[in-house]
């Protein structure tokens, strides 16, 4: 009987399965590539987004933090309380007068961008801080004299001379300007809520090595409106001569005044966008040496824009186009407070500020993921919006600061 022959059976794929297979394959891997491409982009066009949304909101809260309890400590004029909380203006000695110097801006030129005040278009803004409540009797005031010895009635750390003078000079915060120590910049308060700046520029520490002891007025530290007075007083004698206590006063202010308290807490601060950074620094903005003193705060902040809030409700720099027809360059007018009648675009009347920050991502979306420059700096306040795209993933928010230390009245 024979065998049935059969045939083997083939293994493996024929050609046509192969091809089948590796074209589902490519096919795959297309689709994940481009899945895992979109992916990405989409992971760092958000990054962007949030590095943008990021910068932005800190800005807002720092300034937020910065500005709501600003004040000069000064409370003697019931009726405008805090004056100089905000420094649009300071009178600045020119021969036998002053002229007024503007240390606040409001979109600032091309010109002054150029000379270093900050980034063309943005805001500048001075304003008062206090670092705490100290408020020290001025013994003797030499009124109008410049250079001249003042004696301030400091005893917190009596009876101990050498810690007191250490103390006086922390609290007005004593720096090595050259070979000798000189204060910051403080204000001095009269009875009537008028105000002048000062400045120390010699401690006398040799003079001062005794200041805890009590001593009869007389001599330097006698009384100026009442020579005969010699009571008995601890008190701390020093120079404010040459500095800044006569060539620059708060606008209205004068050297003259009536039983004046030093507020030695007060520090001035200003802030500014220069160069992609929010930027501060610790005391009044001088358009002379526009960069001394700024530090950075925060990279990546494009705008900062600022609106005033007055007392009667009206909002000033809110909205485009750029209007100056209420103030002169678009800032609060500033002049003395005591016996006159402000008017409403007074710094005075100022309550609330409006701030918005614009802030963009650190770098450009690449060409390959942004193939057209579709964005913009978008319009803030009364500055209008950019005109040239790029490809910067931005964001704006704005905050509304009610200053504490004047709502009350509002």
């Amino acid at each position: 009987m024979w065998r049935k022959s059969r045939n083997k059976p083939q293994a493996g794929f024929t050609i046509p399965e192969v091809l089948v297979t590796l074209i589902i394959l490519v096919a795959i891997l297309v689709v994940a590539a481009q899945v895992l491409f979109e992916t990405r982009n989409a992971a760092e066009r958000q990054r962007a987004q949030v590095e943008a949304r990021q910068f932005a909101r800190s800005a807002v809260e720092y300034l937020h933090f910065m500005l709501r309890g600003s004040t000069d400590l000064n409370t003697r004029n019931q009726n405008f309380p805090n004056p100089l909380s905000l420094l649009i203006w300071v009178a600045k000695d020119s021969g036998s007068t002053t002229i007024p110097v503007q240390v606040s801006f409001d979109n600032l030129t091309a010109a002054q961008a150029a000379a270093g005040f900050g980034d063309e278009g943005t805001d500048l803004l001075t304003f008062a801080r206090a670092d705490n409540v100290l408020s020290v009797p001025v013994v003797r005031w030499p009124g109008n004299q410049h250079a001249a010895t003042l004696c301030f009635e400091f005893t917190l750390g009596c009876p101990d001379s050498t810690l007191n003078l250490q103390l006086f000079k922390q609290a007005t915060g004593a720096h090595m300007v050259g070979p000798k120590e000189m204060s910051e910049v403080f204000l001095v308060v009269g009875d009537d809520g008028q105000a002048g700046f000062m400045q120390i520029t010699d401690y006398q520490d040799g003079v001062n090595a005794d200041c805890c002891v009590e001593k009869e007025r007389g001599g330097l530290c006698n009384n100026p409106g009442d020579p005969a007075d010699t009571t008995p007083v601890r008190a701390i004698k020093v120079q404010r001569s040459p500095g800044l206590s006569g060539g620059l006063n708060p606008p209205g202010g004068y050297p003259n005044l009536q039983n004046p308290r030093a507020e030695l807490g007060v520090r001035y601060v200003t802030l500014r966008v220069r160069n992609g950074w929010l930027e501060q620094k610790n005391s009044a903005f001088d358009p002379e040496n526009p960069n001394d003193g700024f530090f950075q705060v925060l990279p990546n902040v494009e705008d900062l824009q600022i609106a005033y809030l007055f007392r009667d409700g009206s909002i000033r720099n809110a909205t485009v186009p750029r209007d100056c027809g209420w103030a002169t360059n678009c800032v609060p007018v500033q002049d003395s407070t005591v016996g006159n009648t402000l008017p409403p675009n007074h710094a005075a009347n100022v309550i609330g500020l409006r701030v918005s920050i614009t802030a963009r991502s650190t770098t450009e979306m690449p060409i390959t993921q942004e193939p057209a420059a579709r964005f913009l700096r978008p319009a803030a306040e009364n500055r209008p919006g950019a005109t040239v795209r790029d490809r910067f993933y931005r964001y704006q928010t704005s905050t509304m600061i009610l200053l504490r230390n004047r709502s009350p009245q509002a």
